[in-house]
C-alpha cells in the first residue's frame, strides 16, 4: 500500500522510532506498519537517519523547539526534496528486491540517508556562516565614543575606557560599573560594559547591558542598544532575534543605523 508522507505521519514515525508512541496510538501504527511495505521502508530510512545524526542529537532535535539550528535540519528533512529523495530510494529498493540483492538495499538506504543529512548540514552551515560573516562585517567596537582627554582628571569612566583600550575587559567592566546612574556618561558606560562582555563571549551579560541602554528613553542615543543586540544575535546565529532587532530599528528613520539595517534586512531575510 502506497503512503503519503504527511507531517502527521512523519511525527508518528519519529515517535515510534524514539519510543514515544504509546497505548492505542502505538497499536494502530504497528497495524499500519504490518500492512504497508512502504511505511516499513520509510521507518528503516528514518532509522538510518537517526544512526547518522546520533540518537542524542535526534532527541534534542525532536524536543527542543527553541534550538533553531536543529529545527532547520528537521525542516530540511521534511522538505519536498527529502520526500522526493525518499520515494526515489524506495523505488530503487523495490527494484533491487526483485533482483534479490537485499544487501544493496541496505546500502542504498544508508547512502540515501547520508545524502539527506549532508544536504541538511550544508544548508544549516551555510545559513549560520553567513550570519557570522555579517557580524564580522558590521561589528566595530572601536566606534564607541571616547572621552579621554589629555590632562583631564581621571574618573571611573576614563579609567574604564583606558582598561578597555588595553583589552583588559574585566577591569574595564569593574570601573564602568562604578559610574553613577545620574552621571551624564552613564549611558556610554553601558555601551562599553556591553561591548566588553561581548568581547569575552559573555553574551547574556552583554544583552542585559544593552537592554538597560534601550530603556534609557530620555537618552537620545538609546536605540544604539537595538543595533548592538542585533550584532550579538548575528554572532550567535540567531536569525529570528536579529530580525526582531532590525524591525525595532525600522520603526523610526531616526533610529541608529536605520539605513544600514534596511540593507542588512534584505541580505539576511
Amino acid at each position: 500500500m502506497e503512503i503519503s508522507l504527511t507531517e502527521e505521519l512523519l511525527e508518528k514515525i519519529d515517535k515510534y522510532i524514539t519510543g514515544k508512541l504509546k497505548g492505542s496510538e502505538l497499536k494502530i501504527f504497528e497495524k499500519q506498519l504490518k500492512e504497508s511495505k512502504h511505511l516499513q521502508e520509510e521507518v528503516i530510512l528514518q532509522k538510518q537517519l537517526i544512526s547518522i545524526v546520533g540518537q542524542q542529537k535526534w532527541h534534542t532535535l525532536s524536543d527542543d523547539i527553541k534550538n533553531e539550528e536543529l529545527q532547520k535540519i528537521k525542516e530540511k528533512l521534511r522538505s519536498e526534496e527529502y520526500q522526493l529523495l525518499s520515494k526515489k530510494i524506495r523505488d530503487i529498493g523495490n527494484l533491487h528486491v526483485e533482483k534479490k540483492t537485499r544487501f544493496k538495499i541496505k546500502y542504498l538506504y544508508y547512502v540515501g540517508a547520508a545524502v539527506v543529512v549532508l544536504m541538511a548540514s550544508i544548508f544549516t552551515f551555510n545559513t549560520n556562516q553567513s550570519l557570522d560573516d555579517y557580524y564580522t562585517s558590521y561589528a566595530n567596537w572601536e566606534e564607541l565614543p571616547s572621552f579621554i582627554e589629555k590632562g583631564a582628571a581621571k574618573n571611573n569612566f576614563i579609567i574604564g575606557e583606558t582598561y578597555f583600550k588595553k583589552e583588559n575587559y574585566a577591569k574595564a567592566i569593574e570601573s564602568f560599573n562604578l559610574v553613577d546612574t545620574k552621571n551624564e556618561l552613564y549611558p556610554y558606560s553601558l555601551m562599553y560594559i556591553g561591548a566588553a562582555y561581548e568581547l569575552v563571549n559573555k553574551n547574556e551579560a552583554a544583552l542585559q547591558a544593552f537592554d538597560k541602554l534601550i530603556n534609557l528613553k530620555s537618552f537620545d542615543e538609546n536605540t544604539k542598544g537595538y543595533w548592538y543586540k542585533m550584532l550579538i544575535y548575528l554572532k550567535l546565529n540567531n536569525k529570528a532575534k536579529a530580525l526582531e532587532m532590525i524591525n525595532m530599528i525600522s520603526e523610526d528613520k531616526g533610529n541608529y543605523k536605520y539605513e544600514v539595517s534596511q540593507k542588512l534586512l534584505k541580505q539576511i531575510e
